[in-house]
């Protein structure tokens, strides 16, 4: 059994890489809107017709379901959870508490980089962060929330230190927040979306 030992470690590496990787080889593969075998994402066709339009858009009407945020142009298509503190968030993209939301000043929502247990590869990539570092100035996001489709386009992308607070600072028109810990863990810093409305 001793000997075995160094044959395992080098597995478990090999699977800790393989699935690290998996979910930017798949976006450098099926997402990527260039890509050969480019999939369409939720709310693509959306986002195209938005970035198109040279004005305002007022929210549109969609199916009364729990509240999402979906992102296209890196296929996150997640539930927005409200939960009181970090201890009772379980899935999905944690809606800060006391924070905005599509009708008034910053909706933060922070997102978990790496999933949840139990995710599947496909769903780790939907259903978390993980590929938050894709998203480019100019992005759409769509936030779902009571029953309307709010819009918004990404003005930046930036990273800070774990403690600078400011990002969740209340605004005082509608602005979206998104963040999540670096890649390398929440030590490292986080990473930093900020989107204006387009409606």
């Amino acid at each position: 059994m001793r000997r075995n030992w160094p044959l395992l470690i080098i597995l478990a590496g090999l699977a800790v890489l393989t699935y690290a990787g998996w979910d930017d080889l798949r976006y450098q593969l099926f997402i990527r809107a260039d890509s050969p075998f480019h999939q369409p994402q939720v709310g693509e066709e959306t986002a195209k017709q938005l970035k198109d339009s040279p004005s305002k858009i007022i929210p549109r009407s969609v199916p009364i379901t729990p509240n999402k945020i979906v992102i296209p142009s890196v296929g996150i298509n997640d539930v927005i959870q409200e939960a009181a503190d970090f201890a009772h968030w379980t899935k999905g993209a944690w809606h800060r508490p006391g924070t905005g939301d599509p009708t008034h000043g910053n909706m933060v929502l922070a997102g978990h980089r790496f999933g949840f247990p139990g995710l599947t590869f496909t769903e780790v990539q939907s259903r978390s962060f993980y590929l938050l570092g894709h998203v480019k100035e100019g992005a759409v996001i769509l936030v779902n929330w009571q029953g309307l489709e709010y819009p918004y386009q990404v003005t930046q992308v930036f990273q800070v230190d774990k403690t600078q607070v400011e990002i969740e600072a209340a605004t005082i028109w509608p602005q979206l927040t998104l963040y999540s810990c670096n890649l390398r863990g929440e030590p490292d810093g986080r990473l930093v979306v900020v989107a204006k409305p387009l409606y």
